[in-house]
């Protein structure tokens, strides 16, 4: 999708399919703009409206999500560089100068996504 699409409801994005709410925008579900537009709407009765933000315009994390969720995605995605790190040092360590840096960090990804 090349123009992607997240929905904001009481301050936390939609998750894919509309199936609960997030304050991370990358567990929020991408949609098209029309299918965004189907769901957004202003305020009714209830006060809660729907709004669509470009993905490329979206905080990382909503006004509504918690600090100690927001930390704990940001440690994980630290914890993640820093095992992709050690696997590129690793594997340049033992076969870089033969193999040149673009096959190095190939094997390091090979060895990260079977991590997963």
């Amino acid at each position: 999708m090349t123009d992607a699409w997240l929905l904001v409801k009481r301050d936390l994005y939609y998750m894919p399919d509309g199936m609960g709410y997030t304050g991370i925008r990358d567990h929020a579900g991408r949609y098209s703009e029309a299918e965004a537009k189907k769901h957004a709407h202003d305020a009714g009765k209830n006060g809660n409206s729907v709004t669509m933000v470009r993905l490329s315009e979206a905080p990382e994390f909503s006004k509504g999500c918690w600090d100690d969720v927001a930390r704990a995605h940001l440690s994980r995605q630290r914890d993640q560089m820093k095992s992709a790190l050690f696997q590129v040092v690793r594997h340049w360590n033992e076969f870089g100068p033969e193999h040149g840096f673009e096959e190095t960090i190939h094997m390091a990804e090979r060895v990260l996504r079977e991590q997963q």
